[in-house]
């Protein structure tokens, strides 16, 4: 684990009701810190929300713990042109598989766009007569 989420982990710790060493990280306030919070309940009480008020999603789309590994394999690749270090943190065997969670950078597909279309007219009014 990295130092910043190590950090972060430490500090969320001690404001939340349940924060000794024994105790859950997300413990679950229904069952008295007893039992961790489910990912569904943690993703429909607090994720998706917050996703909604940040404007990322509609309130009527669908958002998962699966987008994150989407999100965060496309990050990697894109941080690192190096599509083993998604495969490693997203933990498949076969770099395949990890092609297909990490998706384009819309910006920089524009970008390349852009770039196609400038050459191609520029190539256009090169022979025009």
């Amino acid at each position: 684990m990295c130092a910043a989420l190590s950090k972060f982990l430490i500090e969320w710790r001690q404001h939340a009701p349940y924060n000794k060493d024994e105790d859950f990280i997300f413990a679950s306030p229904k069952l008295d810190g007893k039992q961790p919070m489910w990912g569904q309940t943690m993703n429909a009480n607090f994720v998706k929300p917050a996703a909604v008020a940040l404007g990322l999603i509609a309130e009527d789309e669908r958002f998962g713990w699966h987008c994150f590994r989407h999100s965060l394999s496309t990050w990697a690749n894109d941080a690192t042109g190096d599509i083993t270090i998604p495969q490693t943190m997203l933990r498949h065997s076969d770099p395949t598989m990890t092609m297909h969670y990490t998706h384009g950078i819309f910006s920089k597909a524009l970008a390349a766009q852009h770039l196609l279309m400038d050459q191609l007219l520029a190539s256009a009014s090169e022979s025009a007569p």
